[in-house]
């Protein structure tokens, strides 16, 4: 479990490090990336959520990728070690890594998740830079230490910093009713 904690984590990070030089120019709030918020958690929750828990397969792939990105990379001389991990790489030859991965996708159908009633088209990387701003961009981290128990026994402790980030007021819980008036209101003014 640890090797794939270690392989999303690497991931968020690649995908929404720290910034601070935004930190520098608009303040303390713009420093934080997506290992701050424990995106990498939320990352191997949705990927655990699938009828085919698919963190683990997931996280085999990045390393598989890796070691063959890798191995492009140096050319025939390159000693392949016996595991490459995506943790271990510089953060440049991660981002080499992700633009590889689309092209190992029907290896990853075939090989890794064998789903043969699958009609739609899967963008692995895209999939997981989704995952990773949802993690990011949602209440997640706002949920504290409720965060890792069942939805429905989660509570909002805090409003998370990435909603300050982007300056998201908070969630709306009149939203029904501000459904309903507006259906109300459009109730009346339609000329029959």
């Amino acid at each position: 479990m640890q090797y794939t904690y270690e392989t999303f984590m690497a991931l968020v990070d690649t995908i929404l490090p720290r910034t601070p030089s935004l930190a520098y120019l608009y303040g303390e709030v713009m420093y934080y990336g997506a290992l701050d918020f424990y995106t990498d958690e939320y990352l191997v929750m949705m990927l655990q959520f699938n009828n085919i828990p698919t963190d683990k397969i997931t996280a085999d792939f990045i390393n598989f990728v890796a070691t063959q990105y890798m191995f492009m990379k140096e050319g025939y001389h390159w000693r392949i070690p016996q595991r490459v991990t995506f943790a271990s790489l510089s953060l440049e030859d991660r981002f080499g890594v992700l633009n590889q991965l689309d092209k190992y996708e029907t290896y990853f159908f075939e090989a890794f998740i064998p789903l043969q009633n699958y009609s739609g088209s899967l963008s692995i990387t895209s999939t997981l830079d989704r995952y990773t701003m949802l993690g990011y961009y949602s209440e997640w981290f706002g949920y504290g230490s409720t965060r890792l128990l069942e939805p429905s026994q989660r509570t909002l402790e805090f409003n998370p910093q990435s909603w300050q980030q982007v300056n998201y007021p908070g969630p709306s819980f009149s939203y029904l009713s501000s459904v309903k008036e507006y259906y109300a209101i459009r109730k009346q003014t339609i000329i029959p």
